[in-house]
């Protein structure tokens, strides 16, 4: 099986800022020492059943001041095909956006650019600047990426009035938008997005946040501009479980449509809960067939990222 993992990070510690690495700075994960080190491609390995045949590099804040330097970083030593997403502020004075937007369309490996929502999702969209900035992408034709909390209605309500607003932009979500960790997420019946509506009524208990969740994924997946990763599954808890990574994968598929998921890792903060090999094991060992795996393992991400 040959694999495009569409979100992983690379760090040089040496050269590179990375403050949120630093021990002083959030988040302030027990475990963090474990990603902080040097990665570089050649600790990407994959065992027989599987070829890396490229990947996708997420910004990772080398130097988020100057962006384009961690992408110089990664075309100096990089040996294998690869695409990467650079930082850039959404929200920046539109002449400053445009001038960084344009310095980094020269390199030939940057496909579009990522900022980090999480919860100011709300503000970031609904600031002055963020409309022209995003439509001046589309007009770039570079993707816009980013992560938003799945059970953040209002975040979610934004982000799909963002969507609509910027129909030719291409848009990616990260990290399944983190679907909260159980195992009854197939315990409801959800035939329609009304079906749903109807069933949340509160978010007292983990049930209710995966109801609310699955809501969310279904208004995010009637934008067709809206491709979406199943990864970091780390972030929500490190002992996650194969059938919930299989269950949220499922759901997914069936309402994006298996031609806008893709698998990722999210390395080397899968680290914290397996090796790099036994993610992408784990990965070939879901209830798909193998055109579906291939489509999710590859095809998807060589697609949407231009990876050739």
């Amino acid at each position: 099986m040959n694999v495009i993992d569409p979100h992983i990070h690379l760090f040089d510690v040496e050269l590179g800022d990375y403050g949120w690495l630093k021990p002083s700075n959030p988040p302030f994960w027990p475990d963090k020492p474990i990603i902080n080190r040097s990665f570089n491609d050649a600790d990407l390995n994959l065992n027989s059943l599987m070829s890396l045949s490229g990947f996708v590099h997420i910004e990772a804040g080398f130097n988020n001041a100057q962006p384009w330097l961690e992408i110089e970083w990664l075309e100096e030593q990089v040996s294998i095909p690869f695409k990467a997403i650079a930082s850039a502020d959404i929200t920046l004075a539109p002449n400053e956006f445009m001038i960084l937007i344009d310095k980094l369309k020269n390199y030939k490996n940057v496909v579009g650019i990522r900022h980090i929502f999480d919860d100011e999702t709300v503000d970031i969209l609904r600031h002055q600047n963020t409309p022209i900035n995003l439509a001046y992408l589309a007009q770039s034709n570079l993707i816009f990426e980013t992560q938003i909390e799945g059970c953040d209605d209002e975040a979610v309500t934004q982000y799909c009035g963002m969507a609509k607003s910027n129909e030719t932009l291409t848009l990616i979500l990260s990290h399944a938008n983190f679907c909260p960790s159980a195992t009854k997420i197939n315990d409801f019946d959800v035939s329609s997005k009304e079906t749903i509506e109807n069933q949340v009524s509160d978010n007292e208990t983990n049930d209710n946040k995966i109801l609310q969740w699955r809501n969310n994924i279904v208004r995010l997946a009637l934008n067709k501009n809206v491709s979406i990763k199943a990864s970091g599954w780390e972030m929500v808890a490190r002992d996650y479980t194969l059938k919930h990574v299989e269950n949220v994968i499922s759901f997914l598929v069936a309402k994006f449509g298996v031609e806008r998921v893709m698998l990722a890792s999210n390395f080397p903060l899968t680290l914290f809960s397996h090796s790099y090999n036994d993610l992408w094991q784990s990965y070939l060992t879901l209830n798909f067939d193998e055109e579906v795996l291939n489509q999710l393992m590859h095809d998807n991400a060589k697609r949407i990222y231009k990876i050739s």
